[in-house]
């Protein structure tokens, strides 16, 4: 019997092979993105969901007093851990963690992640030493300990212990390792080094509360937090500003992800509105199917067929279409997995996972079709011509969705590539160093320029893109200052004059700053409006002088506001600052198209000059072009998904009015008798789908509207939507309709009326 159903399910799926074709193709596509998408966000948010007490485990850094979204530093102090445990009892215990260096071992090229530790990093996170001491590597500058993976990998065993891995360090112990699915992997572990100023902000400070503990008690209190620490100056460096972020949510949160954590959320939801469309269009020709087919079913019942045996032969006609659909989406994530785990870094099995979606996936469709097999017969006669109505409606509120959102993004993205962003992007690099003298840049910058296709170099400033950040101070007395006003916060740069002129930065009003100055600045357009003040050229600013105001100009990501700035020339003799903000050592403008051969020649250079020496090499306008990845991304979704969304609803308008075109055979052929012309004929449908177009739109046009304005505010620099995409989208949609009715329409209304009434065919 069950070997007879599938016969049937698949001579019905064969009957109508082009409209289960595009079914199955448009649920396999959507199942694919939900899946692919699900699985990164699930795979981002479980980072370190391993340790013990994950629940419990936060990462501490300091706020940007400038934007109190974002982070100033992701490093603290090493004395910040131990104060932190002496001044909160909720803390149950906590640890440093100093930046990884990369080791090269002799006998491969490829680099491994040495981790300095302590032992609070051990106790803190159970790692197991399984052969060997943690007393050597934890105190001693040339001992490491190896995880037993890289062990089994490198040399095929464990038993390691004695071995050199290079000319400086031997390894004494092999540990446990935490894999790849964490924020801080380590291949080696070593003795935890002590900065020479105990001040720097080098060190990645870790802390588990207690259970029980008040987090946001605890969160309001840790802000508030200072603790003094004695300089290398023989001053006192304040830390303060405090933030902690659940180490669940450390990556996504802090770390450069290919695309933003809420756009992937975007994509899977994405990727269930193309389901939830191609599921809509199956079940109206599933429950047209059912009405053709209720001589059939009537037949079998006078046979002798129970309920339950029509109830299982219509759900695997039912579930053969999204059987296939899930073979053929395995079948996509195979064919995208390779891509999809280099780019995402996802690790692991990720069928399993995907499986289960799909599973889900068909107990809800299940949950679904069920009424309308239970009551075919009611829910035809009574609601058929309601469903088909609805199924079209949400099928073209979908696509116009869909294409709305893709027209605004695309406008936005090319608004923000072409944009004045108010510096040059174009044909600027930057070469950051380390462990570099001066000297030794100064000569490499000598070489860079007398390349030819290099314009102008500037050493030792701080570069614009990408950022690398700069001095904030805020500053709480200004001219005019009125008593509500809360103090201003100021990101601060120096040599300006070099940065003015290298990156065409525009002077507003007031005069430009010399050589010499150490108390006059500028300060840009932001700063005063931020200032509250309308005459800023002459004002005082603390101990500095305004004495001219530049353009605003934007240089992080686009959905960054720009912030208050100031501009000095000079350091104060009284300001002990300093400009140590930047890491770049030379900027390079070069001649746009050039940048292959300013590669290859600034690795030769390096190579020659200072061989060895750890260098990056960067394009600002690739540096920029990062910062609107995640849109290019939604960009490439969104465009497959509009692509999809149009075919299902172009197809299942096809196959509405085919079946409608059937099911009105008689009544075309009658309306041709009395009189009606084939245009009077195309009319009636054409008008019928126009009306649902414009209900359509009426439910998707301001729904996108509030969605994109919504998702615009995000952005500084913003693109108008404009009247002519709701036009465009209206009369695109209108002509795909009228494409789809008009052949269909066309060959019916061509039928002999007089053959159409003398047959016996109903459906």
């Amino acid at each position: 019997m069950i070997q007879h159903y599938f016969k049937i399910a698949f001579r019905n799926i064969w009957k109508y092979k082009t409209q289960n074709i595009i079914s199955i193709f448009g649920l396999a596509l959507g199942f694919t993105c939900f899946a692919l998408a699900t699985l990164w966000i699930h795979y981002e948010m479980t980072y370190d969901d391993f340790h013990e007490g994950t629940d419990r485990i936060y990462w501490v850094g300091r706020k940007d007093i400038i934007d109190i979204n974002n982070i100033a530093s992701y490093g603290l102090p090493y004395a910040v851990h131990k104060q932190l445990k002496l001044d909160f009892p909720e803390i149950e215990s906590s640890c440093v963690l100093w930046n990884y260096e990369k080791v090269q071992i002799d006998s491969t090229q490829v680099p491994h992640t040495l981790a300095r530790i302590d032992s609070s990093f051990i106790k803190m996170f159970n790692v197991r030493i399984q052969e060997g001491s943690s007393v050597d590597f934890l105190y001693s500058p040339d001992k490491v300990a190896i995880t037993e993976e890289v062990a089994m990998k490198l040399y095929g065993h464990t038993s390691v212990i004695g071995k050199k891995i290079n000319e400086r360090q031997t390894i004494c112990a092999v540990v446990s390792g935490f894999g790849k699915h964490t924020n801080f992997p380590y291949d080696f572990l070593g003795n935890l080094i002590q900065m020479d100023d105990p001040a720097r902000e080098n060190y990645t400070t870790l802390i588990r509360l207690r259970k029980g503990s008040n987090v946001d008690a605890f969160q309001k209190k840790l802000a508030k937090t200072k603790i003094e620490i004695e300089n290398n100056r023989g001053g006192t460096y304040t830390s303060r500003n405090f933030c902690m972020i659940p180490i669940t949510e450390y990556h996504y949160r802090t770390k450069d992800i290919p695309v933003q954590i809420h756009y992937l959320k975007l994509f899977a939801a994405i990727g269930g509105l193309v389901i939830f469309c191609s599921l809509i269009n199956y079940l109206f020709l599933f429950a047209s199917r059912l009405h053709i087919r209720t001589r059939e079913i009537n037949l079998r019942k006078v046979c002798g067929s129970s309920m339950s045996h029509l109830y299982l032969m219509l759900t695997i006609d039912f579930l053969l279409i999204l059987l296939f659909s899930g073979l053929l989406g395995m079948f996509f994530i195979e064919l995208f997995s390779e891509s999809f785990k280099k780019y995402s870094l996802v690790e692991g099995n990720i069928y399993t996972e995907a499986s289960l979606y799909f599973v889900i996936m068909s107990i809800l469709a299940l949950c679904m079709v069920s009424p309308i097999i239970l009551k075919h017969k009611n829910t035809i006669k009574g609601n058929r011509h309601l469903f088909r109505k609805f199924a079209l409606i949400l099928q073209f509120s979908i696509g116009m969705l869909f294409i709305f959102s893709i027209t605004v993004l695309i406008k936005q993205t090319h608004f923000l590539r072409n944009t004045d962003v108010g510096i040059e992007r174009k044909g600027i690099a930057t070469i950051t160093c380390w462990n570099t003298s001066e000297g030794e840049l100064a000569q490499v910058n000598h070489e860079i320029k007398k390349m030819p296709f290099v314009n102008e170099t500037l050493l030792n400033a701080c570069s614009l893109i990408p950022y690398k950040g700069s001095v904030a101070g805020v500053f709480s007395y200004w001219d005019d200052k009125k008593e509500e006003d809360a103090p201003v916060a100021f990101s601060i740069m120096y040599h300006t004059l070099g940065l003015v002129r290298f990156y065409g930065i525009k002077l507003k009003e007031g005069e430009m700053l010399n050589e010499d100055d150490t108390d006059r600045i500028l300060i840009n357009e932001t700063a005063v409006k931020k200032l509250g003040v309308q005459h800023p050229l002459g004002m005082k600013i603390g101990m500095y002088t305004v004495i001219g105001v530049v353009k605003d100009f934007h240089n992080t990501a686009p959905t960054v506001p720009i912030p208050p700035m100031m501009f000095l020339q000079n350091v104060h003799s009284g300001d002990t600052r300093g400009p140590w903000c930047c890491e770049t050592d030379i900027i390079v403008k070069y001649k746009v198209g050039q940048w292959k051969e300013l590669k290859q020649n600034v690795d030769s250079i390096m190579e020659l000059q200072l061989p060895g020496k750890h260098y990056i090499l960067r394009d600002a306008e690739k540096e920029y072009e990062k910062e609107i990845q995640s849109e290019n991304s939604l960009i490439k979704v969104l465009a497959v998904m509009s692509t999809v969304c149009i075919l299902i609803s172009a197809f299942g308008i096809f196959s509405f009015v085919t079946l409608s075109c059937e099911q009105r055979r008689k009544e075309i052929a009658i309306r041709k008798v009395n009189g009606a012309t084939m245009k009077n004929i195309l009319y009636m449908f054409a008008k019928e789908y126009s009306i649902l177009l414009v209900v359509a739109s009426v439910f998707a046009f301001p729904l996108g509207y509030v969605l994109m304005k919504r998702w615009l505010e995000d952005y500084v620099e913003q693109t108008n939507i404009s009247a002519w995409i709701y036009c465009v989208i209206f009369i695109g949609t209108a002509f795909i309709i009228t494409l789809c009715i008009g052949w269909r329409v066309w060959l019916t209304a061509r039928q002999n009326p007089a053959e159409v009434i003398k047959s016996d065919r109903t459906i």
